[in-house]
């Protein structure tokens, strides 16, 4: 008979802690790497909006501190362009081509360029970022995003593409008779498991709406959506936009909320109420919808049929078999 070599405990350990150091030096080799790759990752600056109220002619110099979280030294260059809504989340979409800059809504030629310069690991830098407001800027908002981006100082002149980034995004209210300040809801509407309707078999349930900024400066609207029942008594309430997020001209932001409250069945009516701008501006709107559990309802309907059919069935053999008695006497 051969003879089995069993594996001792002490080997299996062994064998792992080897393991685990390689994994360990592995990640501490790549995480320099890792550092230099992200670029942008590597810079922290505030703030990351600045909501500025300017008038024509005027100049104005914002404070911007830059601070490099890196374990080494970074050069810094700066950039400054247009940007606009991406999509429906309002995330911003930076616009670096020339040719699809929305001139109405540009800042871009307002911002000075900003030097380059130099931080150590850790050392945080106040930047002065000046923006003159031309004498005939158009009345209305005006978007620009004032970005960084570093690279070790031995490969500042090495042609490095720099893909990341971090900025400040500065949204300018430029003041005068023409500004409008407008909006409207598109769609208001709850939905379940991200299907629309009317009918759902459970609660909770999440509403939406899609607002529209039809004028020439962002808005902020908020507010609140009130949930009814089928006698009017209040089962829900839910803030709107809170905290105040924009939605930029000619761009539609869409807003959920996500409902914890369990609805019994019936029929319930959700009301929209919004206000926004400097006038308190309002919006309204209504959608009904009903909490039915129709797969239960028709599971009950089965069991009922079943229970139908069988005593049908129970019935019919009971008078057989009393027949067939009766008819032996």
């Amino acid at each position: 008979m051969r003879e089995v070599k069993l594996i001792k405990p002490y080997w299996v350990r062994a064998y792992v802690t080897v393991l685990i150091s390689l994994v360990l030096s592995i990640g501490i080799l790549q995480a320099p790497a890792l550092a230099l790759e992200t670029g942008g990752q590597g810079i922290q600056v505030s703030p990351v909006l600045i909501d500025l109220n300017a008038d024509k002619g005027n100049e104005y110099n914002l404070k911007l501190t830059v601070t490099n979280v890196t374990a080494g030294s970074l050069a810094l260059k700066s950039s400054i362009d247009d940007f606009r809504a991406k999509d429906e989340t309002g995330e911003p979409k930076i616009i670096t081509d020339v040719n699809d800059v929305q001139r109405t809504y540009s800042m871009k030629s307002w911002v000075s360029p900003i030097p380059s310069f130099t931080l150590r690991s850790k050392e945080s830098r106040q930047i002065t970022a000046t923006v003159q407001i031309p004498s005939d800027a158009e009345v209305g908002g005006h978007y620009g995003v004032i970005r960084f981006s570093g690279v070790p100082p031995e490969l500042q002149d090495a042609n490095v593409a720099l893909s990341a980034s971090v900025g400040v995004l500065v949204l300018t209210r430029v003041g005068g008779d023409s500004i409008k300040e407008s909006a409207s809801i598109t769609e208001f509407n709850a939905n379940r498991s991200s299907k629309n309707g009317s009918i759902f078999k459970a609660s909770p349930v999440t509403y939406f709406e899609r607002i529209k900024n039809t004028g020439n400066i962002h808005v902020k609207p908020t507010g609140n959506i009130v949930v009814k029942n089928t006698f009017g008594a209040v089962v829900d309430t839910l803030t709107v936009n809170e905290p105040p997020k924009n939605i930029l001209p000619d761009s539609t932001r869409k807003f959920t909320q996500a409902s914890t409250k369990s609805l019994p069945p019936g029929r319930y009516t959700a009301s929209l109420n919004l206000a926004y701008g400097t006038n308190a501006a309002t919006l309204s709107a209504e959608t009904t919808f009903w909490v039915i559990p129709y797969k239960l309802i028709l599971e009950l309907f089965g069991l009922i049929a079943i229970i139908l059919l069988i005593g049908r069935f129970w019935l019919k053999k009971h008078n057989a078999k009393v027949i067939r008695k009766h008819t032996k006497r």
